[in-house]
């Protein structure tokens, strides 16, 4: 799972919301494993200010593990988690694997997605869609945690063409992690509609 928390910068554009009802509750299952290994989170991130700072591992895996519990219980159809570092879930009907990137930021503040190019700028590792897609990851979901709001892509490689193309001029922003820096771009939601299907859903208590 990619992580990012309350990431780059507030903008007051509020993004409109034609939202789908996911109801799945109770459907999809955790196995042991989903515990003890790092919540599927193949690079954690920080809590982003406008200033680049670096953030403690551990607390990055709380904040992603409580959005990772969240979407499998409200996937909109049976997933499981993949026991392997590949990807974060397992589609039970179809076998594709599935990548989830949870946001803390308050969507309603923003009309963009962060997606995060590189994991290494350094050592020029691809992150996030372009190393999931190359991993043999099929579905990318970016999910706003305090809106129980997802974002589903099933074109990988249309949404990396199209990423490439978009972002080929945008500025880079850099995060700082422990021991490593990623670059990734704020790439608005309207750029990728056509890409993508949205889901919300009702978390009962």
């Amino acid at each position: 799972m990619n992580l990012c928390l309350g990431w780059l910068i507030n903008l007051e554009t509020r993004s409109h919301r034609s939202d789908v009802t996911a109801s799945n509750k109770g459907k999809n299952i955790c196995n042991s494993r989903s515990r003890n290994r790092p919540c599927s989170i193949n690079q954690a991130r920080g809590i982003m200010s406008n200033n680049d700072k670096t953030w403690s591992f551990k607390e990055q895996i709380e904040v992603g593990s409580r959005g990772e519990e969240l979407f499998l219980e409200y996937y909109h159809q049976p997933i499981v988690v993949y026991p392997k570092h590949a990807a974060d879930f397992q589609v039970v009907s179809t076998g594709k694997l599935l990548e989830l990137k949870t946001d803390t930021y308050n969507m309603d503040k923003t009309p963009n997605f962060f997606i995060e190019r590189w994991s290494d700028i350094t050592k020029k590792k691809p992150g996030s869609i372009w190393q999931s897609h190359g991993k043999g990851v099929e579905i990318f979901c970016y999910m706003f945690v305090r809106h129980n709001t997802y974002f589903e892509f099933t074109d990988l490689p249309a949404l990396i063409k199209r990423l490439d193309s978009i972002t080929k001029d945008m500025y880079m922003h850099s995060i700082k992690n422990r021991g490593w820096i990623t670059g990734g771009y704020r790439v608005p939601r309207e750029a990728l509609k056509d890409l993508y299907k949205q889901y919300t859903f009702e978390v009962e208590e």
